[in-house]
């Protein structure tokens, strides 16, 4: 993993207050009352970040009082009911097992990293596209991970002698998605890396793709193979929304199931209004198209106050 931070600027809190959630990151005075307002009222990112951070730390609590009294029963019983079997009975025995994993980490540097890049793509994808695909797209990205990760174990010769006994967990085939998700929508965004400057998110995502690939022989092929598939269906689900396909879809469908209904009946159609907000649309289109393009040419802290405050309302309505 590369460790960065974003062209929208040095300062990651005013990004994350201006533009993320729009609120500002309140704090309680306890660590309770602040998780429990970030859960109710921060970014899905936020959220993502909080539910992968407490699995990780109840599961590290849990595995040293199984050291302190020599009993890892607990800590085995949580890894063989988290973790994703690659064997197909392991899987159909236990199918929950293909979402539980996505939320569980054993290692510290492991959970750094995969939130880090959580954290900064899933801004960038929040930028462009809203925040209301993420979710979906972490959970499906995922699943589809695994599959791949599955066949691969399964079907290649090399692989298929550990086919039992390989396991999946962690977050990464879902990040995956959402980072190459990101490079579908604006392959040539840039990232400030550390110590290197400004490269594209193009590169960014090929290069981490193409280490993976070189860890297989070290016995990395589980890892390959799982970010290989979700960063295929995040790709792929993004250039088949911009075709006018949208694999969510049926969420906002089954959503509305659920909304109570309006009692209130539309007697008439008014042309002159419906003229005035098509011209507002294309009007708020122009705007985004030109701000995004500024971004891209100066970073997110070129942006005037007003047009900072027109992403906020974008987003927020996305």
């Amino acid at each position: 993993m590369v460790l960065f931070w974003s062209n929208f600027g040095i300062e990651i809190e005013i990004f994350c207050i201006e533009f993320t959630s729009g609120k500002k990151f309140m704090l309680t005075g306890t660590l309770k009352g602040d998780l429990q307002y970030h859960l109710r009222n921060g970014s899905i990112i936020i959220r993502l970040i909080i539910v992968n951070v407490a699995v990780f730390l109840v599961y590290g609590l849990l595995a040293v009082l199984c050291f302190l009294i020599s009993n890892s029963t607990i800590t085995a019983f949580l890894s063989d009911n988290l973790m994703a079997y690659s064997s197909w009975s392991g899987a159909l025995q236990k199918p929950w097992t293909v979402l539980t994993y996505q939320f569980f980490h054993i290692s510290l540097f492991h959970i750094f990293f995969n939130m880090l890049w959580l954290y900064w793509f899933g801004e960038i994808f929040i930028l462009y596209l809203g925040e209301k695909k993420i979710f979906p797209l972490y959970l499906v990205g995922g699943v589809f991970g695994w599959l791949i990760f599955a066949l691969a174990i399964n079907y290649i010769p090399a692989l298929s002698n550990g086919a039992a006994n390989s396991r999946l967990l962690g977050a990464s085939a879902g990040i995956m998605a959402i980072v190459f998700g990101a490079v579908a929508i604006r392959s040539d965004h840039e990232l400030r890396l550390l110590f290197i400057g400004n490269i594209k998110i193009l590169y960014v995502a090929l290069i981490s793709l193409v280490l993976d690939l070189l860890a297989v022989p070290q016995g990395g092929a589980g890892t390959y193979f799982s970010h290989l598939g979700g960063a295929l269906f995040g790709y792929g689900y993004v250039k088949l929304w911009y075709s006018g396909t949208d694999l969510f879809a049926f969420i906002d469908t089954v959503k509305n199931w659920f909304k109570p209904k309006s009692k209130v009946k539309s007697m008439y159609v008014n042309r002159a209004n419906n003229q005035r907000e098509e011209k507002l649309t294309d009007e708020t289109q122009k705007k985004l198209d030109d701000i995004l393009d500024k971004i891209s040419r100066s970073g997110y802290d070129s942006l005037t106050q007003q047009e900072k405050n027109f992403l906020f309302q974008y987003s927020k309505n996305s």
